[in-house]
This record gives C-alpha cells, sequence and structure tokens, in this order.
C-alpha cells in the first residue's frame, strides 16, 4: 500500500504522459508513477482529498485494522503479585474493509466533429482532459455523499456509506432546521467519546452555506474575532480552536423538505479514500459508426478507519 502524503515533495505531473500515443501504446493504463501523480492533482485540487487519507492500493481490498483501549490500563500493584483479574485490560479490536468498486465514464462524439475542427488531434486531447478534469469532482462527490440507501434512486452513488451517512454512532439531531452556531457545535463535539477530543486533530466539516452562516454570525460580534472574519483567508474555528471548513459537495438538500445539511466532527485522517491501481484513461473508435469513444475507467472505495471516533449533526439549515 502507498499512502499519498507530503504531496509537495512529489514531481509536478507531466500531463504529456497524458497524450493519445501515450496512452494507446500503454492499453490506457497508467503506470503506478502516472496514477500517483493523477491523485496528487486531485489532492492539490480539492480540499477535502487534501484533508483525508488517500492511498492507492496494490489489490482490490485492503483491511484496516485499529486498537483502542476503553478504559485504565494501569494500576496499583504490589510486586511480585498479579493484578487481578478485574483489573487487567483487553483492547477493543476492530476491522475495516476498503473494497473498491467500478465507476466509468464514456463520451460518444461524431468524427466529423474533429475532422470540422482545426486543432483536429489537440481537440481529442482536450476532451481527454476535460474528462479527466470532470471526474475528479465526481470522485469527490461519490465519496461524500454515497449512500446505500438510494439503490434505485441513484445507484452512482449507492455502492458504499459516503463521508457523512457512514457516521452512526454519535449523532445530534437539530430541532426546526436551525443555522449552524455555536451551541450545535458544541453538543456535537461533545459527542465525540472523550479519547478522541483533540482540538489539534478534529475539524467541523459542513455544507458550504451553514459554514458561511456560522462565519457570518462570528462577523456579527463587536470584537477583533468579529473584524477578523471580513479578511480575505480568515479561517473560521469553534470557541475550543476546532477548525470549521466547508466542502462544496456535502448536500444542502438533505431531510423531508430538501432544506436540510449536516456537519461532522472527526479527524479527517480517519476517514479513508483508496483507488485501485489500474485506472484507465482511453479512447476507442468505432469506425462503422464513424465516431470516438472516450473512457475514464476508476476503481474506488472510502470509509472511516474508527467510525467510533466521529460524531454527525442533522437537521441543519441547508440554504439563507
Amino acid at each position: 500500500m502507498t499512502i499519498t502524503e507530503n504531496w509537495e515533495h512529489l514531481a509536478p505531473i507531466q500531463k504529456a504522459e497524458w497524450t493519445l500515443s501515450y496512452l494507446q501504446s500503454n492499453g490506457g493504463r497508467m503506470s503506478p508513477e502516472t496514477l500517483t501523480e493523477f491523485i496528487q492533482i486531485m489532492h492539490k485540487e480539492s480540499n477535502f482529498l487534501q484533508y483525508v487519507t488517500t492511498m492507492t492500493l496494490r489489490a482490490d481490498q485492503k483491511h484496516i485494522d485499529t486498537m483502542e483501549f476503553g478504559s485504565r490500563a494501569l494500576h496499583t500493584a504490589s510486586p511480585g503479585t498479579a493484578l487481578a483479574d478485574a483489573k487487567r485490560t483487553r483492547p477493543t479490536l476492530n476491522r475495516q474493509t476498503l473494497a473498491v468498486k467500478l465507476f466509468k465514464a464514456e463520451i460518444e462524439m461524431d468524427r466529423e466533429v474533429f475532422e470540422d475542427n482545426i486543432e483536429q488531434e489537440r481537440l481529442k486531447q482536450k476532451v481527454m482532459t476535460r474528462l479527466a478534469d470532470r471526474c475528479k469532482e465526481d470522485v469527490v462527490e461519490i465519496v461524500v455523499n454515497s449512500n446505500t440507501a438510494l439503490a434505485g434512486t441513484d445507484d452512482d452513488l449507492a455502492q458504499f456509506n459516503g463521508f457523512y451517512t457512514a457516521v452512526t454512532t454519535n449523532t445530534v439531531s437539530a430541532v426546526g432546521k436551525p443555522k449552524l452556531s455555536k451551541s450545535l457545535l458544541e453538543q456535537t463535539i461533545a459527542a465525540v467519546p472523550t479519547e478522541h477530543r483533540n482540538p489539534d486533530k478534529l475539524k467541523v466539516c459542513s455544507a458550504t452555506v451553514p459554514v458561511q452562516q456560522y462565519m457570518y454570525s462570528l462577523a456579527d460580534r463587536q470584537t477583533m474575532m468579529g473584524d477578523a472574519a471580513f479578511k480575505r483567508g480568515f479561517k473560521t474555528y469553534t470557541p475550543d480552536g476546532i477548525e470549521v471548513v466547508g466542502e462544496p459537495e456535502i448536500r444542502e438538500d438533505l431531510g423531508v423538505g430538501s432544506d436540510e445539511s449536516v456537519a461532522v466532527v472527526a479527524d479527517m485522517k480517519n476517514f479513508h479514500v483508496a483507488f485501485h491501481p489500474n485506472l484507465q484513461i482511453d479512447m476507442d473508435e468505432d469506425k462503422r459508426a464513424g465516431t470516438y469513444i472516450f473512457i475514464v475507467r476508476v476503481r474506488l472505495d472510502a470509509l472511516w478507519a474508527n467510525e467510533n471516533a466521529t460524531a454527525k449533526l442533522t437537521g441543519i439549515a441547508g440554504g439563507y
């Protein structure tokens, strides 16, 4: 397994490697090095993927094991005397399995579109590059919004439970669709188990509008923080120093009235996004039909390594 961390030390991607000749000579399959660079681009263009743990797998599955000691392990003792059975500690073991699922994009375009265009081969390359860019956005949407309950409604998002849907153990439900507020954040942070409540590691992640509403509430304060909220690049925090970040892909149309959103409090590195190394960007040609077919194949999965270390707030206002 290769974990993609310390991104600034990776070499910049050589986009020339994605030319048609490269793809055709390599069967459309990226080398491991190029795959790492492709994921690097997604990482740099997505704040969400910067926050979480992103990895490539050597196979189609990967087990992630975690161990926790939920109670005191050290006890007073006497020399030469074993601890009583009641004082012996047993860790809680947990295993999660990443199992990548196949997602594919296809675009079919008539040959005449290219024959009549002055760019021709360059236009093909542009189509493939733009398609790859679109797929980067789709990857984030899939890992953030997936929900197995959507089967039959939106099968693209029903392959696994994503970033906020998978948080089920520690939840807080807001009443009356209120805006994201200090009080609600306090309740949600308190729902995170004490041993995982480290302000230096935790983040609050919600949709764009709820985070903006929380930021505006800070701006209304007649304090230095209120003044700072108007500065470009101002970061938003809870009173105990936990950063509040917005993710555009988190839906703002949840709930019965399609006007609610959610917020998750967690160590974001606890959320793992995995890619199979055989990611393909390819072009095919149907000569009888006179069309070019542009294809992207990506296999991925995502999960919380330790879901119990997270908390979720539901029922907050998703819009203004």
